[in-house]
């Protein structure tokens, strides 16, 4: 009781004052009152009016003076992930997920603050029931009168007539009215949506099948057995919505009992694994796949699921799902994995250039820290091919080595149109900051996701950006993973379908092998990216010959052979590449086709 009256003192407070941080923070406090009170819907109802004030002050925020804009920019994902998670707790799935989308929005403008004009690109607002928008409209024509009657008080002057006192004595009774009716509202609330149970989440469908319909319309639409699976960390679950391109099959959700700090653990473990070939990461992989795959594999296998479209929430994008394991085999044996960003969906169906080019920049001297890339040189010739002549190369295009490869570079090639951007070259993800995360370039110039945010470097005709040598600094004070995304959500918005990069260091040799073998596969056999990249994960895991699909015209590759060792560690002195060290760091995110 006397956490609601606080809260709904702030409310009111705030209905006088106007004040946005203090009003996202009273209905989140509503929120999870009337939460630990088990009245669930109306803690859903104060959490997404929590989460619109956020989005309200973002559209607004370079408005806001310096202090306020660091106080706003402040840990407000729990907002979102909490709202999320009663919605899943009462089984209404659409809201859950549209939740879950503007979760990915607020982390992607949290991690670039603000862009180059100091707005954010996209707001969106939760959506309210028919029920709960009347109670909405209501509370917004109520706060209306709080703030007219106290902005009538305050302006009133010094030294009053008589005529300006009793004025002022309706004033003062209109407040006191206001605020009792701003109390009663509140208190009338609870009752009324005691009584509601169930009925919201039908109202809801019903109000968003349109919603629903088009996000299976698009599903189906891109084939490939595409489906949709959104993850959510929660303190004591994790927390799983499918939904597939078939309408009667209804979207589901799933709980595993598996706390976020066990998760975090787990995975933790997993990397350190799969980070030396010469350990062992299946007991970590199979326990990981229980948790994540077990609890929906009826599920995806009733979709007839071939490509998995993953909303990764937390350090779960740290993980390349493709190496879970089910004691059998792995699961880029069984689907295609892709990353679900935030920036994606509009631009989801479209289709690829028809002939793919490439530009190829990479840099093969040591610079500053980072070590030589001595594969680099060959990798780039393995994928380039400069010119009828050159007997090499996957795809046609041009290549800036070390010293050519230059910021003016990379924008020269970028007004030339290429489809694929290839850079191999050190990419430095550094969680929290954009002038953290770099790319390294000719003769040690760095550049920062910042200006590339900032510099005129156009996207809009590529196809697909790949880092081929990227370092994810998992132990980071904000280890959650948000960088990763963040950075390929930051090059969809610049214009870019997708980007392919690597969660750790990957062996150079190996690296240079693996990219010329996607390329290689995506060109002579039209696979979508998806597809190339795991055919190309199971050839390093199966022990196909490095050679299996060689571009027309280019010379044999040096006898060079996968070994047949399928799993487990390698045995030193073994040119194996069946470890998932060397195959499974590749995630794409984003324009999958």
């Amino acid at each position: 009781g006397e956490a609601l009256a606080h809260f709904q003192r702030a409310l009111a407070l705030q209905a006088e004052l106007g004040q946005p941080e203090v009003l996202w923070r009273a209905f989140d406090g509503l929120s999870r009152t009337e939460a630990l009170l088990q009245h669930r819907d109306l803690a859903i109802l104060f959490g997404k009016q929590a989460v619109n004030a956020i989005q309200s002050v973002r559209a607004h925020i370079a408005e806001l003076d310096e202090e306020l804009q660091r106080s706003f920019l402040e840990g407000k994902t729990g907002v979102y992930r909490r709202v999320a998670d009663l919605l899943l707790d009462t089984g209404r799935l659409p809201e859950a997920q549209q939740i879950l989308a503007m979760l990915k929005e607020e982390e992607y403008f949290d991690f670039i603050r603000r862009d180059a004009r100091g707005e954010d690109p996209r707001i969106t607002d939760a959506s309210y029931t028919n029920r709960e928008e009347e109670w909405v409209s209501g509370y917004r024509n109520l706060v209306e009168r709080v703030r007219d009657s106290s902005a009538l008080r305050a302006k009133m002057p010094n030294g009053l007539t008589e005529d300006e006192q009793t004025r002022l004595e309706k004033l003062d009774a209109d407040l006191r009215q206001a605020r009792k009716e701003h109390h009663k509202y509140l208190n009338e609330l609870s009752d009324t949506f005691a009584s509601l149970g169930g009925r919201q989440a039908i109202e809801f469908g019903k109000k968003n099948l349109d919603n629903l319909l088009a996000t299976r319309d698009t599903l189906n639409k891109l084939g490939h057995g595409a489906v949709l699976v959104h993850y959510l960390i929660t303190e004591d679950k994790l927390r799983i919505i499918v939904t597939g391109a078939d309408l009667d099959i209804p979207p589901v959700h799933r709980d595993d009992a598996i706390s976020s700090f066990e998760l975090h653990r787990l995975i933790l473990q997993f990397r350190e694994k799969l980070a030396d070939p010469l350990k062992d990461p299946l007991p970590e992989a199979q326990t990981l796949y229980r948790h994540l795959i077990d609890p929906i594999e009826a599920d995806l296998q009733a979709y007839g699921t071939h490509t998995l479209m993953v909303y990764l929430d937390g350090a779960l994008r740290y993980l390349p799902l493709a190496a879970l394991h089910d004691n059998k085999q792995y699961l880029a044996e069984r689907y295609a994995v892709v990353t679900y960003t935030a920036a994606v969906e509009s631009r989801l169906r479209d289709p690829p250039a028809k002939d793919w080019r490439v530009a190829g920049l990479g840099v093969s001297q040591a610079v500053d820290d980072f070590p030589p890339l001595a594969a680099v040189p060959e990798e780039l010739d393995a994928i380039v091919k400069t010119g009828e002549s050159d007997p090499r190369g996957v795809l046609p295009g041009e290549e800036y080595l070390d010293a050519a490869f230059t910021a003016a570079g990379l924008r020269a090639v970028l007004k030339n149109r290429y489809p694929v951007i290839h850079l191999a070259s050190h990419f430095k993800f550094e969680p929290g900051t954009l002038e953290g995360c770099f790319l390294v370039m000719g003769g040690g110039t760095r550049l920062s996701l910042a200006e590339l945010l900032e510099g005129g470097y156009h996207l809009s005709d590529v196809d697909l950006m790949t880092l081929s040598a990227c370092q994810t600094a998992v132990g980071g004070t904000d280890a959650e993973g948000r960088e990763v995304e963040c950075f390929a959500t930051l090059i969809q918005k610049q214009g870019a379908k997708a980007v392919l990069a690597t969660l750790w260091p990957v062996a150079d040799r190996s690296t240079a092998h693996f990219m010329e073998q996607f390329y290689a596969r995506r060109t002579a056999r039209g696979l979508t990216k998806a597809d190339a990249l795991r055919q190309t994960q199971l050839a390093f895991i199966h022990g196909v010959e490095i050679a299996a699909a060689p571009a027309e015209g280019r010379a044999p590759d040096r006898g060079l052979v996968i070994s047949d060792q399928r799993r487990g560690p390698s045995r030193a002195g073994e040119r194996s590449y069946a470890h998932p060290f060397y195959w499974a760091p590749f995630i794409l995110m984003g324009n999958w086709l």
